[in-house]
């Protein structure tokens, strides 16, 4: 019952993604339900016909040639640039790793006092600083090209083992830059500082070994975080979501002499190991019908499921449908009527600022989601 009722929940959360990103292509004065229908026919089965304004959609072959889209078998993928112009980004990524090994190391000598928190909240203001950087440079032509970019950084894994189709395999380290993802980099970076400058404070209790222990853990977080938002593949991005696995279980147990300390990491620990169980089952599947774990394809209704799903509370199916309503409201009413308001200045390029404007907003006032439970503390 639990498995049937966990793909009920993925179901009806890529349903209600898909409605938002049809959603948030259309204006108030278009009709909306043509783009609902088309949406619903997509997901329900290949080869279903749509008509969303007159045309005429193959579902199995949905090639938007006039949008930058290459054909895949029965999909479609994002057509990325190569760019090297923007090199200078894996230092967004290296400077937090850093933080990791010099707070690992002060961890290790068990170092007293506020060194770790320093270069912990250094390292994350230079990677706040890039992804800023980032957006006012490349924002802008993003916008209006709605090309994206992907920098490579460097080669690490090529396999072959044959002349033939699906007899190779290569995920390389690099960078995918669109607008969805520039705002993860903004989101994460901006947070992440204004945490351990918190948490430095916070911690000032603890400033024994245990304080750079949990700098350490928290460095490593944000470096799995950019590495899961960043990636140009799906194997890249997996290894960014075991990392962010690990750090979780390390962080809620930090203080491994409470109960329900222990209980929450364990039970974290557990869940995190199913879905991830699936995620490398769902790659595996990728590659060996297309041939590739480039992620262009599918990434931002993926993104946007997540997020309807963490808006909702995770783990609550009226909590994932709820959030993937009110997602696709948001970003449908920054897209036309706030557009129309402020004369096109605020359109529906910030649909998506909008929409995680209020995601923190709701997570910063209840951690948990809407509808998700807290945990409470065990005695």
């Amino acid at each position: 019952m639990g498995g049937t009722q966990g793909m009920s929940t993925v179901a009806i959360i890529a349903l209600a993604s898909a409605f938002v990103t049809h959603a948030t292509a259309h204006t108030p004065t278009a009709s909306m339900e043509p783009a609902l229908f088309t949406t619903l026919a997509l997901a329900l089965g290949d080869g279903a016909i749509a008509a969303a304004d007159g045309h005429a959609v193959d579902a199995a072959h949905a090639v938007h040639s006039t949008s930058g889209y290459a054909d895949v078998g029965p999909l479609h993928f994002v057509k990325a640039v190569a760019n090297t112009d923007f090199a200078w980004l894996k230092w967004m990524l290296l400077a937090p790793l850093v933080s990791v090994i010099l707070c690992g190391a002060m961890a290790m000598f068990k170092v007293k006092g506020r060194l770790p928190a320093l270069f912990t909240v250094a390292t994350f203001g230079l990677s706040t600083a890039m992804a800023i950087a980032l957006y006012f440079q490349f924002g802008p032509t993003l916008f209006a090209t709605h090309a994206p970019l992907t920098v490579p950084f460097m080669d690490w894994l090529s396999l072959t083992w044959g002349p033939a189709p699906f007899q190779s395999f290569t995920a390389n380290l690099g960078f995918y830059i669109d607008g969805i993802s520039m705002l993860w980099m903004l989101f994460v970076t901006v947070l992440a500082t204004l945490i351990a400058l918190y948490a430095s404070e916070y911690m000032e209790s603890d400033l024994k070994a245990g304080y750079a222990r949990f700098f350490f853990a928290v460095s490593l977080f944000v470096t799995s975080m950019l590495i899961l938002v960043m990636s140009d593949n799906l194997v890249g991005l997996y290894l960014g979501w075991e990392g962010v696995g690990l750090c979780s279980y390390m962080l809620i147990g930090y203080y491994a002499t409470q109960p329900g300390a222990v209980a929450a990491n364990k039970k974290a620990f557990v869940m995190n190991r199913i879905g991830d169980l699936g995620l490398a089952l769902a790659i595996f599947l990728i590659w060996t019908n297309y041939g590739t774990v480039q992620h262009g394809m599918g990434f931002l209704p993926g993104l946007k499921a997540f997020t309807a799903a963490v808006f909702g509370g995770i783990g609550n199916l009226a909590g994932a449908v709820v959030g993937g309503i009110l997602l696709g409201l948001i970003e449908a009413i920054a897209s036309g009527y706030i557009g129309d308001l402020t004369g096109g200045v605020l359109g529906s390029h910030y649909a998506d600022i909008f929409a995680f404007v209020v995601l923190i907003i709701v997570l910063t006032l209840r951690p948990s989601g809407l509808l998700g439970e807290r945990v409470a503390d065990r005695a």
